[in-house]
């Protein structure tokens, strides 16, 4: 679910702290959303409908997509892409909300199979798309994923794609986020095997892996990154984890933010920090109220805010 972030995002860079100029609950949509910033409008996906919102929140209009849509992003004339976790979904839609090009990873849609949950649109108009599949035995007793990386051309075209992680191997299970840089390199993030361990790594234009590491101390739940000003990247796992790294893996500084929260959007300041955006929970994991945070370039938060 990524993906708040941007619009969420969006909305607390231009605000001072905790403040808010609206707040809207649209009924019928279900837990599985995205969203993005198209200027001072948003484009909100959730269930099988994506919504345009105006910048008061009023409804512009109403589109009907595959299920579970779990990012959208914006690109170039106005385009809209669009990736789901049903069956391995992703499309490019024009400005006028046309279908120019779908492709799944799992034809047949069994969402259960392929994945979907980040993508980015690239320097040349194409897209870069991550996930995960699964595989299993009849009895769902012997399951392994892998994560997988999808780079496709303007037009749709499928340009190569990377599979990493079997069953003896765990340290891949999915990913959840991913970045183009300026070298025209990925930067992924996902969860790493069944515990909490959050995995990133480095994939060249052309597709083959860089680098890897397994990173520790977060609770390894749907990680998220962003591309900060000058290159380094700044990435989330889960509720407690934030870490500053390089391009090739160095990390600048890590550290645990205190409190029972769970944060599941990133998104780069100006200024060389972040805002994170995501909620509060009981220990039963029930959500309570929406949270966003900013952080400094060093990490240390500026202000916060719920609502």
């Amino acid at each position: 679910m990524q993906m708040l972030a941007r619009a969420f995002s969006a909305l607390a860079l231009a605000l001072p702290a905790a403040a808010q100029t609206w707040s809207k609950t649209f009924e019928g949509f279900n837990y599985y959303n995205a969203i993005a910033a198209e200027g001072d409008e948003a484009w909100a996906a959730s269930g099988a409908s994506l919504l345009h919102l105006a910048s008061d929140g009023s409804i512009l209009g109403e589109y009907s997509v595959k299920p579970y849509a779990t990012d959208i992003q914006v690109g170039p004339n106005g385009r809209k892409i669009l990736c789901s976790s049903w069956g391995g979904w992703i499309a490019s839609y024009d400005a006028g909300f046309n279908l120019e090009w779908g492709w799944q990873v799992d034809p047949t849609g069994y969402w259960e199979y392929a994945h979907f949950y980040g993508l980015d649109v690239t320097a040349d108009g194409g897209v870069i798309a991550v996930g995960n599949r699964w595989y299993d035995d009849v009895s769902y007793e012997d399951t392994w994923g892998e994560l997988m990386l999808y780079r496709f051309a303007a037009d749709g075209t499928p340009l190569w794609d990377l599979r990493l992680g079997d069953y003896a191997d765990m340290k891949y299970t999915g990913g959840t986020d991913v970045e183009e840089l300026a070298d025209g390199s990925f930067f992924f993030v996902g969860r790493g095997g069944f515990g909490p361990i959050m995995t990133c790594g480095q994939v060249s234009a052309t597709g083959q892996l860089l680098w890897y590491d397994l990173v520790t101390g977060g609770n390894g739940w749907s990680p998220q990154v962003a591309l900060l000003a000058g290159g380094d990247l700044m990435a989330i796992d889960g509720g407690v984890l934030v870490l500053r790294m390089s391009a090739d893996g160095t990390v600048a500084w890590k550290q645990k933010l205190a409190g029972s929260q769970q944060f599941r959007g990133i998104a780069a300041t100006s200024a060389g920090g972040a805002v994170l955006t995501g909620f509060t929970s009981r220990p039963d994991g029930q959500a309570l109220d929406l949270l966003y945070v900013k952080l400094s370039a060093a990490g240390e938060i500026e202000w916060q805010g719920m609502q």
